[in-house]
């Protein structure tokens, strides 16, 4: 289903949907915890976004660490890129688009 603009009336709804993630960046915590997150999140990359996964991605990162800051880019090509951060650990950093 397209909407007038010609854009799919499912991606209007949920800008993640049918979006692959390509990237997950954690920063700023060490190896170990970084694995740890990781492996707690209910998305993987190569999986299919959605505005539900990434609510359910929000709940993974609040209670890993209630203090991580977390962000979904869109990209261009349609994938998204999800970076997951310790406050104040971004000086330098950046998603490639």
């Amino acid at each position: 289903l397209k909407s007038k603009q010609g854009r799919s009336v499912e991606r209007e709804r949920d800008p993640l949907a049918g979006r692959t993630i390509t990237e997950i960046n954690v920063i700023g915590l060490t190896d170990d915890l970084k694995s740890d997150l990781l492996s707690r999140l209910p998305v993987h990359v190569g999986d299919t976004g959605s505005s539900s996964s990434m609510a359910a991605v929000g709940a993974a990162v609040r209670s890993f660490d209630e203090h991580l800051e977390w962000h979904v880019s869109l990209l261009e090509g349609g994938g998204a890129a999800i970076r997951i951060n310790v406050p104040g650990s971004l000086r330098g950093w950046s998603i490639r688009k």
